[in-house]
């Protein structure tokens, strides 16, 4: 039976009350409740009774919302990205009063689209997030693509694409994808300060976005509320010597002893953690003493791994790693 309530809007907010035929007695069952959505996402649930029907009427709301802001390190004298950034998104399901709390919307699919500057940002990779890849024990939706255009990216999930029929449920939020970040080539050499920039979810890559509910497309509640945000944060390599513990320009005696005073009588720890890792292994500890009086001395040892006897920085080097090292300023 299909009760259709009309003039909703010029109604009271929240109900609709009709009359309608009394059942036969030995037909009559329990109250029942129901939950009907309409092509505008309109959701009514309708409590059932012998002699009426009672329609509450919700608006069923969807967003897009990132769990974080995506920061990417670049390496603030060349550009170049030093940790890519990522950012998971989670489809969330808010509701109106009078409801309260209620059962999770069942979803059988979505479709996002996000604008992006291809000269300010790159979109590395696109996957599914916890509540999609751990979907029916970790085999997943039927259908997921991703795909990353020009000036957009989209994806798009259906659910279950046969029997036996499984939702998604949006309450609470449901992380369904991870997209990662990094900077252009050559875009923010020699940036100083850390440059923020909105991704917002966009139209214009596809049919809009939208989740599907009793096959219908529910469009975003306000797909321009919640943008992607990313910050591109500048790290300054500061370049060192390697073996020169006390950062005076000199690899020599005084730096091993310098090492046996920070690590055994408290003695002051120095502004450049990778100048004191004499022997590269990434660790400031007893053996770098071993290996700078070795070399220095006893010429027993190599040279220290570069950077030496020039200044320069290593593969991965990150801000704290030299806070300073003035010899090479």
């Amino acid at each position: 039976i299909t009760f259709r309530a009309r003039e909703v809007e010029e109604s009271e907010p929240d109900q609709v009350s009709t009359t309608v035929r009394p059942c036969h007695e030995e037909a009559c069952s329990p109250p029942t409740r129901a939950v009907w959505t309409d092509d505008a996402g309109t959701s009514t649930l309708a409590v059932l009774v012998p002699d009426e029907v009672t329609i509450y009427r919700k608006k069923v709301l969807f967003d897009y919302v990132p769990s974080g802001t995506a920061r990417i390190a670049i390496d603030s004298e060349t550009g170049a990205t030093l940790a890519p950034g990522s950012t998971n998104l989670d489809l969330e399901e808010s509701f109106q009063e009078p409801f309260g709390s209620h059962d999770p919307t069942p979803v059988q699919g979505f479709f996002l689209g996000v604008g992006f500057d291809p000269e300010k940002v790159a979109v590395d990779s696109i996957k599914q997030g916890e509540a999609l890849g751990d979907f029916r024990g970790g085999s997943g939706p039927d259908y997921f693509e991703a795909q990353v255009n020009e000036e957009c990216f989209y994806v798009a999930c259906t659910v279950s694409l046969g029997e036996p029929w499984e939702y998604l449920t949006a309450v609470p939020p449901a992380e369904i994808v991870e997209v990662q970040f990094s900077a252009p080539p050559d875009v923010y050499v020699g940036i100083t300060e850390p440059v923020e920039l909105e991704l917002p979810f966009s139209d214009g890559c596809g049919d809009g976005n939208y989740v599907v509910v009793d096959g219908e497309n529910i469009a975003l509640t306000d797909p321009t509320g919640h943008p992607i945000r990313v910050v591109v944060d500048p790290v300054r390599r500061n370049p060192f010597v390697r073996g020169d513990a006390n950062t005076d320009g000199r690899v020599d005696l005084g730096d091993g002893i310098w090492l046996i005073d920070e690590l055994f009588r408290g003695g002051p720890q120095g502004t450049c953690r990778l100048a004191k890792d004499a022997n590269g292994d990434s660790l400031v500890d007893v053996s770098d003493v071993v290996y700078l009086i070795g070399y220095v001395i006893q010429h027993a040892n190599g040279a220290p791994p570069a950077p030496y006897p020039e200044c320069g920085t290593v593969d991965n080097q990150e801000e704290e790693d030299c806070l300073s090292y003035p010899p090479c300023e």
